[in-house]
């Protein structure tokens, strides 16, 4: 829900010398590191002691206000800590841990708990990605330095801080978040690659409001990626370490950071343009479009299985690229496969391709001559149908907001409707037995604010989760819908639904299924990616784009809906046939439901 509304702020309300100036980290290049070090591996104590340095660095990043008021350069603090780790392995990471404590919480805090307050008013559903316990068992630190670093939780007051602003300072349902990016180049040096996961997984630790997902393992996540970050010592290595950390979140705003690149950063070799697109479900893979010219050369046709490419099995292709997308739910990895062209790109070698195909039920070879000449070839012939295609849509009858269907149906795409049309549709309500909400379009706002119609009285249709001023928490905000002044439709209202129902449709979704009696949704479940969509910058140039859903959406009584989708009561399954021919199953069973139950 990218323009919800400042409606959202939550209302909450929003020191101490320092021997650090404020200063500019050094901008990362492909230097090698100034001295000789071995490889990180995963369960050493190095690891060890880098999880505490980064959670620490994180932990007083958001909880400290010095960093703030000082205007620390905290990027530059880690860098510098994180070399003095390497030239110093024997004396590990309490002194470092010192030297932030130093700089930022030089004495204890006093006066009334106001955080460990906040805490204890707060709902259960407010905290539920609120742990501290990891100060106290950390087995370097002293017990001054844990006291320390509790004080900061226990006194904490909201603060101007200048890495984030929250939602209850900007009126903005999900936080911004205000970093450095650190120079053009693709791959930073170590110590950068290093604040890049820190920084990112700090941001998952205090912000992400369905941390929830992760199910108290994402501590663990992180001593997983440290090695592969510090060794990631290539382009290609650190582009994919960047792309598992994505996948390790499983968030459904979030599913690639990048298309155009995610294939060959995947996909084993040097990858090919091929002369036709490939969709999957479950474990299908079919033709879903061939370039002109290709299908009478192949007898290739949409909907015909395909198994092999060169002799690989397809499938394996499809499940490294599963392996690194981000959701919980394989039918929605499978869905962008499918939509994003990305399975046009295979590994290939030499000047033939080779593809094992399954036809009508026969099992079919296509072997032919398949170089740079026949690829360029092929992909101007597509570019060109994609031009064509794109024309024959402007010119195309665009389809109306509404329509009174055979029966007294009225059907309503939201993403075509707007408030001028309120009366006409008020209207069209009075005239009609049965509506249709389209659900799997992106609606216009207007239609989210018009619908009270569907409410006799005032009904909470959405409990908002928004991440506040104090780290980790949340703040629970109810959404109510209803009434209209001037019409309560009272019809059977019947929903469609499916996979491309991401966001905002599911807002939309969530409304109409508070409507509760007399409603029935049709099609599949939606992609379970409700949230506004937040931006974390990351360190470096890699033309990737990382998100999170930075609000949680729920239903009233606080059940869940991220990684999880709103699922039919009447499933229509998709089928080959449906995706390779472009019927519209959905629409066509809820028009003949409503036939058979006017």
């Amino acid at each position: 829900m990218k323009t919800l509304t400042r409606f959202l702020a939550f209302g909450i309300l929003a020191s101490i010398a320092v021997n650090i100036v404020s200063g500019c980290a050094a901008v990362p290049g492909r230097q090698l590191a100034s001295i000789q070090e071995r490889p990180i591996s995963p369960d050493t104590g190095k690891t060890a002691d880098l999880v505490l340095l980064a959670r620490v660095w994180g932990y007083l990043k958001y909880f400290s206000p010095v960093i703030s008021e000082r205007n620390i350069d905290w990027d530059k603090v880690l860098i510098d800590q994180l070399k003095s780790m390497d030239e110093n392995p024997a004396a590990g990471v309490l002194p470092s841990i010192r030297t932030m404590l130093d700089s930022a919480a030089l004495s204890a805090p006093s006066g009334r708990k106001s955080g460990a307050k906040q805490l204890a008013d707060a709902k259960e559903i407010e905290k539920v990605n609120i742990n501290h316990h990891w100060i106290a068992s950390a087995k370097q630190l002293g017990q001054e330095e844990k006291d320390r670093l509790t004080a900061l939780a226990d006194y904490f007051k909201p603060f101007k801080n200048k890495y984030i602003i929250t939602p209850d300072v900007s009126g903005y349902p999900s936080p911004q978040f205000r970093e450095e990016t650190y120079g053009k180049d693709f791959l930073p040096e170590k110590h950068f690659r290093l604040l890049a996961l820190f920084r990112y997984w700090n941001i998952i630790e205090y912000y992400l409001p369905a941390k929830y997902q992760q199910q108290g393992g994402w501590p663990a996540k992180l001593a997983r990626f440290i090695p592969e970050f510090a060794n990631a010592d290539t382009d290609r290595d650190y582009a994919r370490a960047l792309i598992k950390l994505n996948a390790a979140i499983t968030d459904g705003h979030s599913i690639m950071p990048t298309h155009a690149k995610f294939p060959e950063y995947v996909l084993p070799g040097r990858l090919i343009r091929l002369p036709f697109a490939m969709a999957v479900i479950g474990d299908t893979v079919f033709v879903h479009q061939a370039d002109s010219g290709f299908a009478e050369l192949s007898g290739m046709r949409p909907g015909d299985r395909v198994h092999t490419v060169n002799g690989a099995p397809v499938s394996r292709y499809v499940d490294l690229l599963r392996a690194n997308m981000s959701d919980p739910r394989s039918e929605m990895k499978d869905y962008y496969i499918s939509v994003s062209g990305i399975l046009r790109m295979m590994p290939g070698s030499g000047d033939t391709l080779t593809v094992g195909y399954e036809s009508g039920g026969q099992a079919k070879t296509f072997r032919g001559r398949y170089g740079d000449e026949e690829i360029a070839q092929y992909g101007a012939a597509g570019a060109r149908a994609w031009a064509k295609q794109q024309e024959a849509q402007k010119i195309a009858a665009p389809k109306p907001a509404m329509q009174l269907l055979d029966g007294d149906i009225l059907y309503i795409d939201p993403a075509k409707w707007s408030g001028k049309m309120a009366d006409t549709t008020r209207e069209l309500l009075s005239k009609a037995k049965s509506l249709i909400i389209e659900c799997r379009t992106y609606p216009n706002f207007d239609f989210i604010n018009f619908t009270h119609f569907l409410f006799r009285k005032q009904t909470e249709c959405i409990l908002w989760n928004g991440t506040i001023g104090y780290p980790g928490l949340t703040k629970t905000l109810e959404y109510k819908r209803g009434p209209d002044r001037k019409v309560h439709f009272k019809g059977k209202v019947v929903a469609l639904i499916a996979e491309r129902s991401v966001s905002r449709p599911e807002m939309l979704t969530m409304i109409v299924k508070a409507r509760k009696g007399n409603t029935v949704f049709f099609g599949r479940t939606t992609g379970g990616a409700d949230g506004d969509v937040t931006p974390i910058p990351m360190v470096g140039n890699q033309d990737m784009r990382f998100v999170i859903s930075g609000l949680d959406v729920l239903y009233p009584d606080g059940g869940y809906t991220q990684g999880i989708g709103i699922g039919p009561d009447v499933e229509v399954p998709l089928t080959v046939a449906e995706f390779a021919g472009g019927k519209d199953v959905i629409y066509q069973r809820a028009l003949q439901y409503l036939a058979a139950n006017p």
